[in-house]
Formats: C-alpha cells, sequence, structure tokens
C-alpha cells in the first residue's frame, strides 16, 4: 500500500484532512460528532462537499489491513454510523453539503461501495452496522433516481454511479429499471455532451478527463456482466474520449490548463487507464474541428503547441479564445493560468477573464467568444503539413452598449522543429487601446528587449527561445513590460496548477494605440535547434 494512504488514515485518526490543496482539522460538535456542515477555512463551500464525499474512509480500511490496528476500524465505523444518522436522505432535490447530488454519487463510488466490497469479504464489521449501512446505499440509489443534474459532467457521475450500485448488489431486488434508467442517461449524456470527434463539450481537459474515467467504467461494468453487444457499442466511443486525452497530452506528460482545469499528468492515466492500444499510438499534429482545438507537434523536437479557436464550453469557460500554449520536452512556456477558485470575486474574475490568457483587448475589453457549442462543424481555416502547420482564427470587438468596435483575425502558424509565428491584425477605428498578453510559466526566466533586434531571451529548465515582434501599418506607439505577482488595482501575473494553490508568474504585457489596421507578427524561435 503505498504511503501517502497510511498518512491519509493517521491523519484522519487526528480529524486532520487535505482537500483541494488545503489541510484542516474538522471540528465536531458537543456530542462528539463531526460537523458535516463546517465550510472549511476559507468559508468556501467545496471544502464542505468534499469532506462529505468520505473518500478517504477506505484509507482508514487500508490501513487497518495493513497494520492490524483496530483503531483504524473502529474511527471507520464510528464515521459511517456519525454520517448515516446526521445525514438523513432528504425527500428533495437538496445542494447542502451531503446531499448534493453529486456528492451522493462520489460518496457511493468512492467510499460507500468500496467500503461494502471489504464487508462482504471481512467478518470484522459489526452485525448492527450491516442493516443501516445497506439501507443507505438503497436511500443513495433512490435518492439518484429521482433527483439527479439535467445534464453536465455531474449526471454522467451520477449514472454511473446509480449503475454501480446496480452492479455490486445484484441481489437486491426491485434494481432493474435503475440499470436500465441509468444506461439510457448515460447514453443520451454521451450523444449531448461528446462531440463526433471525441471531445467533451464543457471543452476543460481536467473535466474531460473525469467523463473519460466515468465511461471507462461503463465499458468495465459492461464486459464483467459479459454484455457483448453493449461492450461492442460503447468501446469506440470510449476510445475517442482517450485518443483526445492522449493527443493534448504535453511531452512532458501533462494536459494544458484550459478552462477550469488543473494541471494532471495525462499520460499516466492514459498509460494505467486507457483502452488497449491507445497509448501505443504515436501522438502527432492535429486538428480537432469541432472543438476547434490545433495541436502542433514537432517531428525531431520535443515540440508542442494548442492554440484554442473553437466554442467557449458548454460550463466552466473561461475568455480564451484564440489562446496560445507553447512548450518544448520538459519546459513550459506560453501557459494558461488554470482556475484557482470557483468563488466569487476578482480572483475567479481574474482566472477566467482574458487578463489570465494569451489573447488581445481592445479597449480593455475581450473579445467576443463564440457559441457555447456547434451544432455542426464551424469553418476552420487550417492547414497540418509535414514541415509547416498553419491554424486561423477571427473574433469582434464590442462596445459596453454592443456597437461593434474592431476586427481580430489571429493566424497561428508553427514550422515543424524550429519556430512559431503569431500573427494579429486588428482593425478599429478612432483611438482605441491595443493589449495583448503572454503569459509565462513561473519557472521561466525573461532577459533582454522585446523592443529591441534581439529581442526577449525566455530560458525555461534546458530550454530557451527568443520572442521578437514587428508591429506593421496602424500602430501608433508600443510599449512592453513584465509584471508578476500583481494583486492591486487588479490580479495580474498569476499561475494555478491546482485549485486553491496560485503563484506569481512573469507576464509580458504590451499596450499600444491602435487607428485603422495593424498588424503585429509575434516569433517564438528555439534557440536549441
Amino acid at each position: 500500500m503505498p504511503a501517502r494512504f497510511l498518512n491519509t488514515a493517521k491523519k484522519a485518526l487526528e480529524d486532520t484532512f487535505t482537500l483541494q490543496g488545503v489541510t484542516a482539522r474538522q471540528p465536531r460538535l458537543p456530542s462528539g460528532n463531526f460537523d458535516w456542515s463546517w465550510r472549511g477555512l476559507n468559508n468556501d463551500i467545496e471544502w464542505a462537499w468534499f469532506f462529505n464525499r468520505l473518500t478517504w474512509l477506505p484509507d482508514l480500511w487500508q490501513a487497518y489491513q495493513k497494520t492490524g490496528d483496530e483503531v483504524y476500524l473502529n474511527r471507520m465505523v464510528r464515521t459511517l454510523h456519525d454520517w448515516i444518522d446526521a445525514n438523513p436522505a432528504p425527500r428533495m432535490l437538496s445542494f447542502s453539503p451531503a446531499w448534493r447530488p453529486l456528492e451522493a454519487a462520489r460518496r457511493l463510488l468512492y467510499a460507500w461501495l468500496p467500503v461494502l466490497v471489504e464487508w462482504q469479504a471481512d467478518d470484522n464489521f459489526p452485525d448492527q452496522l450491516q442493516v443501516k449501512f445497506e439501507q443507505s446505499i438503497i436511500e443513495h440509489g433512490r435518492y439518484l433516481r429521482r433527483h439527479h443534474a439535467l445534464g453536465g459532467n455531474h449526471l454522467i457521475t451520477e449514472m454511473l454511479a446509480l449503475l454501480t450500485l446496480c452492479y455490486a448488489m445484484p441481489r437486491q431486488s426491485g434494481l432493474y429499471d435503475w440499470k436500465a434508467y441509468a444506461i439510457s442517461q448515460m447514453d443520451c449524456c454521451y450523444r449531448r455532451q461528446v462531440y463526433p470527434d471525441g471531445v467533451y463539450k464543457e471543452l476543460s481537459v481536467h473535466y474531460h478527463r473525469i467523463v473519460a474515467q466515468n465511461y471507462l467504467s461503463l465499458l468495465n461494468l459492461l464486459k464483467k456482466a459479459e454484455d457483448e453487444d453493449a461492450f461492442e457499442l460503447w468501446r469506440p466511443r470510449v476510445e475517442s474520449l482517450w485518443r483526445y486525452l492522449h493527443s493534448v497530452t504535453k511531452p512532458d506528460g501533462n494536459g494544458p490548463l484550459n478552462n477550469d482545469s488543473d494541471l494532471e499528468n495525462l499520460g499516466r492515466y492514459v498509460r494505467r487507464e486507457a483502452p488497449e492500444g491507445i497509448h501505443d499510438q504515436s501522438a502527432v499534429s492535429c486538428l480537432y474541428p469541432w472543438a476547434g482545438q490545433a495541436i502542433f507537434r514537432g517531428k525531431e523536437k520535443a515540440h508542442w503547441s494548442f492554440f484554442d479557436v473553437g466554442a467557449c464550453g458548454t460550463d466552466h469557460q473561461h475568455d480564451d479564445f484564440m489562446h496560445v500554449n507553447l512548450a518544448i520536452g520538459q519546459a513550459d512556456f506560453l501557459v494558461d493560468c488554470g482556475r484557482f477558485t470557483y468563488e466569487p470575486g476578482v480572483w475567479r474574475e481574474y482566472f477566467v477573464g482574458a487578463r489570465a490568457h494569451n489573447c488581445v483587448m481592445l479597449n480593455d475589453r475581450p473579445c467576443e467568444q463564440g457559441p457555447k457549442q456547434y451544432t455542426r462543424p464551424p469553418k476552420i481555416d487550417a492547414r497540418i503539413g509535414d514541415t509547416e502547420c498553419t491554424v486561423s482564427g477571427r473574433a469582434a470587438f464590442y462596445m459596453p452598449s454592443g456597437q461593434r468596435s474592431g476586427n481580430w483575425e489571429r493566424r497561428f502558424r508553427y514550422t515543424v522543429d524550429q519556430s512559431w509565428l503569431v500573427e494579429d491584425q486588428l482593425i478599429a477605428f478612432g483611438g482605441n487601446a491595443l493589449t495583448t498578453y503572454w503569459h509565462w510559466h513561473p519557472d521561466c526566466v525573461l532577459s533582454g528587449d522585446l523592443l529591441s533586434a534581439d529581442g526577449l531571451i525566455v530560458r525555461c529548465r534546458t530550454e530557451k527561445i527568443r520572442v521578437c515582434m514587428e508591429t506593421i501599418g496602424g500602430i501608433v506607439s508600443t510599449q512592453a513590460s513584465i509584471v508578476g505577482g500583481v494583486v492591486e488595482p487588479q490580479p495580474q501575473g498569476w499561475y494555478s496548477e491546482k485549485f486553491n494553490q496560485r503563484v506569481p508568474a512573469p507576464v509580458l504585457i504590451v499596450e499600444q494605440r491602435l487607428q485603422g489596421v495593424g498588424r503585429n507578427l509575434w516569433r517564438f524561435t528555439d534557440l536549441n535547434v
């Protein structure tokens, strides 16, 4: 058993837990039972939701199995009694810490059902808890059948939990309808929420990974049940979800932070969990036309870049239209800044806004982000070649009044194994403030002068690139600055690898005056070629 599970169990004995990067001691009521509604040190409902998932209960069991110390088993049994007594299933839909449907589903998947499996294989569980616990499992299923989400990744998780319950309790009467309903809902979800090219419509790598794992669990349930027809129906669908994860993975194994995402080692997930053969395929430059995402890769060099000209996503959206990522080997250069928090306020506004992305703003306003999703494949000007790849996107800017104020076209060209060229063409009449943001990984060190002939040199790990800029047409003036870790008057220069975590990171801000038609040419050259 990995040491982290034993460490989690030991901390649980002290009522200390780490959830989404925050460590705190969970308070108890005068009765000695947990305060299940506590919102954590930051008064964040996310803490209460995550704590009520009880995903640390199996860690207590594994610690008991490894050490033989009954203190872990006793704490596990006491916690089950505590939660079940304190949180009876509501008769109506609830978004309480205990009974938001997603929490009920994840509690089933990662606590209740794993405990049930161990219970069935071991004689040490007390008999007086068995009826109460199994009744709680059925209450969870009844609640999810009646009060699930209407769509999104929540519904997929909730129906997977309901289906897994049915397979875990085959002798329980009356579950056939639940099973049929859950599979039907998961089928509808796939048809509604996954593009034909296999990309989940929220367009977040983080939530795509969750959906891919959920559908893989469905596939495994069908395989275990020896339902060959259903298995063959679902296999190509699941493979397409995992093929996208493989395609978008960077050379260091991680994925991009597009929309609400954390830095996750997708390569490890693909190697460990993907359907057979997916991880053996070569990752190449490609375009996902429905998602509007282009991934460019080198042939000899470990180049990777990502360009987004698609819809903004059905949920967890950021203002990141025509955002660019760039990495070489183990070194991240141009990055998305991540998600950090879901709590409304200046930090949420920063991380979802255009200022936290490698985009352009006109008169301090982002461009139009496009539809949440496409119902037909968008027309994308793209060419994926052996020596050069080019993709273009177009957007408009609008005033607060709704009047159109300008147009923006960005052409992203990758010369294989050599350099990247970003060409921004802006059209706006009258005096206009044009701002371009280039966000760098916190490990990047910037030196030189962007506006000089030698340009800006950016070093990260053992790699380095040169950034040069050329202006053409109606660009009246140009000023460049590098900032990081700014809080006032508004946040700027921050990077969040994980939820609830942020660190300062350098951002190159180029401010210009635009009159009429102007073009900026940005060349990023690999100096290790």
